[in-house]
Protein backbone atom coordinates (compact mmCIF):
# COMPACT_ATOMS: atom_id res chain seq x y z
CA UNK A 1 0.00 0.00 0.00
CA UNK A 2 1.15 3.69 -0.89
CA UNK A 3 0.50 5.82 2.04
CA UNK A 4 -1.17 8.83 0.43
CA UNK A 5 -2.44 10.73 3.75
CA UNK A 6 0.21 13.03 2.77
CA UNK A 7 -0.98 15.03 -0.78
CA UNK A 8 -2.80 16.88 -1.30
CA UNK A 9 -5.96 16.61 -3.50
CA UNK A 10 -4.69 18.73 -6.47
CA UNK A 11 -1.19 16.63 -5.57
CA UNK A 12 -3.10 13.59 -6.20
CA UNK A 13 -5.24 14.70 -9.21
CA UNK A 14 -2.11 15.92 -10.99
CA UNK A 15 -0.05 12.37 -10.35
CA UNK A 16 -3.16 10.50 -11.51
CA UNK A 17 -3.58 12.72 -14.31
CA UNK A 18 0.56 11.91 -15.55
CA UNK A 19 -0.51 7.84 -15.06
CA UNK A 20 -3.11 8.62 -17.49
CA UNK A 21 -0.82 9.70 -19.99
CA UNK A 22 1.47 7.13 -18.92
CA UNK A 23 -0.40 3.75 -18.75
CA UNK A 24 -3.16 4.42 -21.22
CA UNK A 25 -1.92 6.66 -24.13
CA UNK A 26 -4.46 9.19 -23.06
CA UNK A 27 -3.03 12.18 -24.68
CA UNK A 28 -5.89 14.80 -23.82
CA UNK A 29 -4.91 14.74 -20.19
CA UNK A 30 -6.05 17.89 -18.85
CA UNK A 31 -4.98 19.76 -16.26
CA UNK A 32 -6.81 22.92 -16.80
CA UNK A 33 -7.72 25.00 -13.50
CA UNK A 34 -4.22 24.04 -12.13
CA UNK A 35 -2.28 26.87 -13.16
CA UNK A 36 1.50 26.11 -12.94
CA UNK A 37 1.43 23.37 -10.13
CA UNK A 38 2.11 20.75 -12.57
CA UNK A 39 5.12 22.34 -13.72
CA UNK A 40 6.31 23.52 -10.45
CA UNK A 41 6.06 20.09 -9.41
CA UNK A 42 7.90 18.62 -12.08
CA UNK A 43 10.77 20.85 -11.22
CA UNK A 44 10.25 19.59 -7.98
CA UNK A 45 10.68 15.89 -8.63
CA UNK A 46 13.34 16.76 -11.15
CA UNK A 47 15.57 18.86 -8.90
CA UNK A 48 15.62 15.71 -6.64
CA UNK A 49 15.99 13.03 -8.94
CA UNK A 50 19.38 15.04 -10.25
CA UNK A 51 20.47 15.40 -6.29
CA UNK A 52 18.80 18.47 -4.75
CA UNK A 53 16.77 17.93 -1.36
CA UNK A 54 13.53 16.70 -1.83
CA UNK A 55 11.03 19.31 -1.82
CA UNK A 56 7.93 18.78 0.61
CA UNK A 57 5.66 16.96 -2.42
CA UNK A 58 8.76 14.57 -3.09
CA UNK A 59 9.04 13.94 0.51
CA UNK A 60 6.00 12.44 0.13
CA UNK A 61 6.66 10.00 -2.31
CA UNK A 62 9.07 6.83 -0.88
CA UNK A 63 12.71 6.83 -2.52
CA UNK A 64 11.60 3.92 -5.25
CA UNK A 65 8.92 5.62 -6.48
CA UNK A 66 10.10 8.90 -7.22
CA UNK A 67 12.20 7.56 -10.86
CA UNK A 68 9.11 6.43 -12.30
CA UNK A 69 6.25 9.25 -10.93
CA UNK A 70 9.48 11.49 -11.95
CA UNK A 71 9.16 9.86 -15.97
CA UNK A 72 5.89 9.75 -15.97
CA UNK A 73 5.40 13.71 -15.12
CA UNK A 74 8.22 14.29 -17.83
CA UNK A 75 5.62 12.60 -20.34
CA UNK A 76 2.67 14.06 -19.48
CA UNK A 77 3.42 17.44 -18.80
CA UNK A 78 6.42 17.98 -20.72
CA UNK A 79 5.71 15.90 -23.66
CA UNK A 80 9.40 14.03 -22.92
CA UNK A 81 8.93 10.28 -23.01
CA UNK A 82 12.63 9.13 -22.96
CA UNK A 83 12.35 9.03 -19.33
CA UNK A 84 9.90 6.49 -19.50
CA UNK A 85 11.32 4.65 -22.12
CA UNK A 86 13.78 3.45 -19.98
CA UNK A 87 11.89 2.34 -17.00
CA UNK A 88 12.42 -1.69 -15.83
CA UNK A 89 9.29 -3.54 -15.63
CA UNK A 90 8.75 -3.23 -11.75
CA UNK A 91 8.62 0.21 -12.04
CA UNK A 92 5.71 -0.44 -14.22
CA UNK A 93 4.27 -2.24 -11.71
CA UNK A 94 4.79 0.71 -9.04
CA UNK A 95 2.89 2.82 -11.39
CA UNK A 96 0.02 0.52 -11.90
CA UNK A 97 -0.10 0.03 -8.54
CA UNK A 98 0.00 4.67 -8.03
CA UNK A 99 -2.35 4.55 -10.47
CA UNK A 100 -5.44 1.79 -9.18
CA UNK A 101 -4.96 3.65 -5.56
CA UNK A 102 -5.28 7.13 -6.50
CA UNK A 103 -8.43 6.34 -8.40
CA UNK A 104 -9.53 5.08 -5.39
CA UNK A 105 -8.55 7.60 -2.88
CA UNK A 106 -10.12 10.27 -5.49
CA UNK A 107 -13.64 8.85 -5.89
CA UNK A 108 -12.99 7.65 -9.39
CA UNK A 109 -13.02 3.88 -8.65
CA UNK A 110 -14.43 1.46 -5.95
CA UNK A 111 -12.25 -0.18 -3.80
CA UNK A 112 -11.74 -3.60 -4.94
CA UNK A 113 -9.14 -6.29 -3.79
CA UNK A 114 -6.73 -5.28 -6.55
CA UNK A 115 -7.15 -1.90 -6.38
CA UNK A 116 -4.68 -1.90 -3.43
CA UNK A 117 -1.71 -4.00 -5.19
CA UNK A 118 1.19 -4.29 -2.77
CA UNK A 119 4.25 -3.15 -4.26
Amino acid sequence: MIDLDAFTSEEMEIVLGCLLHTLHEIDDVTMSGLGDRPDILLKEIDAAINGAPASSFVSKIPERDRKPIWASMWAAIADIHAPQDQLAEADWARLEAWFSQLEVALGHAEPTASAAPAV
